[in-house]
């Protein structure tokens, strides 16, 4: 009898455990798929109900950050990151993206931070260098961020966005040679680059060339920058 009865006990535990199961599943996969389909008010409601099921899973947690970090609601999905490392440290990219939150709100030094463990898990993600790279130039550490550009390009020389951004840091050092060599190699891979003419033109004209540089400031406009006439104005005398 005393068998008997300790079988029947454990019947229906095996039965609660495996719907239990099943059920944070359900809700995982559910989050997934509606953040899948950019449903992301909908996969938080999935993953929250994940998460109350089992509060220890990591993952859910980071999956809801995610959601979360694309509704903008960047510290919210911070202290989902901060949750999902807390269960399971030495996560690169749960570092990646709340660095990524972190420099949205404008916390440019504790992303940074971020950003370096990130790349101490895994120096071989490019796109860490990059956004550190950015994080650094805005607070503002112009070498810095030159170094993390210049990483990208050892990588793919042919990286537009990396070569932009290291010219802008070299133009904010007054380095203009410097800079108009990653421009030019920037309007070779894009010639739509407006940001590219624009900041050719002003290394240009502070170079003592404002001919060419008007002329670079001119394309830019046409391009599609904005807020160019007073400097059309004063540089170039353009009204």
């Amino acid at each position: 009898m005393r068998s008997f009865f300790i079988f029947s006990l454990i019947i229906p535990l095996l039965f609660i455990s495996s719907v239990f199961a099943q059920n944070v599943e359900q809700y995982f996969s559910n989050g997934l798929s509606k953040h899948n389909q950019k449903d992301y008010a909908g996969a938080i409601a999935d993953f929250t109900q994940a998460i109350k099921l089992n509060p220890q899973s990591a993952i859910s947690y980071f999956c809801r950050g995610l959601s979360r970090e694309e509704l903008k609601d960047y510290k919210k999905a911070i202290d989902d990151y901060s949750k999902s490392l807390e269960i399971k440290p030495f996560q690169s990219n749960v570092y990646f993206h709340r660095a990524l939150c972190k420099y949205a709100v404008n916390k440019f030094k504790d992303a940074i931070v971020d950003f370096d463990k990130a790349s101490e898990i895994d120096p071989q993600n490019i796109e860490t260098y990059y956004h550190r790279g950015l994080a650094k130039h805005a607070v503002p550490d112009y070498s810095g961020a030159i170094d993390d550009f210049s990483k990208v390009i050892e990588h793919d020389n042919q990286n537009v966005k990396a070569l932009l951004s290291r010219s802008i840091s070299r133009y904010a050092l007054l380095d203009f040679g410097a800079a108009i060599v990653d421009l030019e190699k920037v309007m070779l891979l894009d010639p739509t680059q407006a940001d590219a003419y624009y900041y050719r033109g002003m290394s240009l004209i502070r170079s003592g060339k404002a001919g060419a540089g008007c002329a670079d400031l001119v394309k830019a406009k046409d391009l599609g920058k904005s807020d160019l006439k007073k400097i059309l104005r004063d540089y170039c005398n353009l009204p």
